[in-house]
């Protein structure tokens, strides 16, 4: 089983840059090199990770691209970062692979998403897509496609039971869950990428039932973890 299937099994968010115009920008050995330079690392894990081949992690050139992937308890990716500047990762939801802590009579769902792991994972997306643009690889423009799959009766959860905005389940009832295609310029990312990491989050979260709720609800969470306070 190749790791895009084992991803598949279980819940997981696909990412996709692809530059406005399709043309070769990079060598291969640039395709690596231009992740390992604006590979997000503020909460101890690499977005996208980059590391040396071992048994349950690695990198390798291909044909066109360069892909990287681990499989490593409830750490399974595979990314790839393509000559043309398109980048496409698989990220397994990590809340399906691991054992949730539960706190009195507040039990972790059987189903879960993360609220401050989906804030940290788009933020992530995004502070990504901003160090790219900055190494000129968006110059022209990107496309941005992002989906949570396999979400149908996924429930949201807070680990810190003090935070949780509410007792009540709050489920969705889609298998899966796809954030209206972005075009963006150079400057739109450059000026907005965090912004548009919250509107993505508010996207989903009103998908779960949690409606009308301020950019402002996920922007505390959002400036603790660029301050590293998570």
């Amino acid at each position: 089983m190749n790791n895009v299937d084992k991803i598949k099994l279980k819940g997981y968010w696909r990412i996709n840059f692809q530059p406005s115009t399709l043309k070769e920008r990079l060598s291969i050995p640039q395709c690596k090199e231009i992740v390992e330079k604006n590979s997000v690392m503020i909460r101890g894990w690499d977005y996208p990770p980059v590391f040396p081949n071992t048994e349950n992690y690695g990198t390798l050139p291909k044909n066109t691209f360069y892909e990287g992937w681990i499989d490593d308890e409830e750490y399974i990716e595979l990314w790839r970062m393509y000559q043309s500047g398109q980048f496409l990762h698989y990220l397994a939801l990590r809340e399906d692979w691991k054992e949730l802590p539960s706190e009195g009579s507040w039990k972790a769902p059987k189903k879960a998403l993360s609220i401050i792991g989906t804030v940290y994972q788009l933020t992530e997306v995004y502070e990504f897509l901003f160090r790219l643009t900055q190494a000129k690889i968006y110059d022209e423009g990107v496309q941005v496609s992002i989906s949570l799959n396999n979400s149908y009766e996924r429930q949201l959860w807070m680990a810190d039971t003090r935070r949780v905005p509410s007792r009540r389940e709050r489920k969705t009832g889609a298998a899966n869950i796809e954030i209206p295609i972005k075009k963006l310029t150079k400057e739109n990312i450059i000026q907005n990428s965090r912004e548009m990491a919250l509107r993505d989050v508010s996207f989903i979260f009103e998908r779960f039932g949690w409606d009308n709720q301020p950019i402002e609800t996920f922007k505390e969470i959002q400036e603790g973890f660029f301050s590293s306070k998570f």
